[in-house]
């Protein structure tokens, strides 16, 4: 794993460090996923890393057809198999910014992100340490949904909450609650797995407007 200089539409250069929480606690040393198990998922599945060629060989892995979300499968399983991990504390890479690209035109591929979800859980199941790591990935995947359901368009939100309410009830009958229990978003996940979209887009203000009302009541 490696940092990157992000390149914006002005050529200004920003250094982005996806590896530093690794470099914190290792260095530059080589290190078992397992030594990482707590925090191996939290951070980007964006190309910030290079893999063995022989390793992606043998595991089989490919990126995705889908032009969002492609990169899932490796991202997951690779790490979920493999025994050495290294991090360098460089930037190796720029990484172009673009208003068009693939990772902010999101709605041209919503449907990919419940796809993607069975995909990577089929696939990590069968990795060396899936079953390690597999609450760490449902956390991780449950964060993405809700940080592209914040930066989606106004005008994709009801069809992307369409298929994030299908991928959480999905959750809640096969994997359980109790892992999504530890999420920041569990509120939320529960709200999803109930309520439409057109009540779930008012929900937050209905409840602070509740909460404002009984305040002045009670004074």
């Amino acid at each position: 794993m490696f940092n990157v200089y992000e390149v914006g539409s002005d050529n200004k250069k920003h250094i982005y460090k996806p590896a530093d929480a690794f470099y914190a606690k290792f260095g530059e040393r080589v290190f078992s996923p397992l030594e990482a198990k707590d925090f191996i998922y939290n951070t980007t599945p964006r190309p910030f890393r290079m893999y063995r060629r022989d390793s992606m060989q043998k595991y089989g892995y490919r990126y995705a057809a889908h032009k969002h979300l492609e990169d899932h499968v490796p991202f997951f399983c690779f790490l979920a198999n493999v025994d050495r991990v290294s991090v360098l504390n460089k930037c190796l890479y720029n990484y172009r910014l673009r208003d068009n690209s693939s990772t902010r035109t999101v709605e041209r591929c919503i449907n990919a992100f419940y796809e993607d979800f069975l995909l990577c859980e089929k696939e990590i199941k069968k990795t060396k340490y899936g079953s390690i790591f597999f609450e760490q990935f449902v956390l991780r995947k449950i964060r993405n949904f809700f940080y592209h359901y914040k930066h989606i368009t106004p005008a994709a939100k009801a069809k992307f909450y369409k298929v994030m309410q299908k991928t959480f009830k999905y959750i809640h009958k096969n994997i359980g609650d109790s892992v999504v229990s530890k999420s920041e978003y569990f509120a939320q996940y529960k709200t999803i797995l109930k309520m439409p979209y057109f009540i779930f887009k008012y929900h937050d203000k209905l409840k602070k407007t509740c909460s404002a009302i009984k305040q002045s009541i009670s004074v």
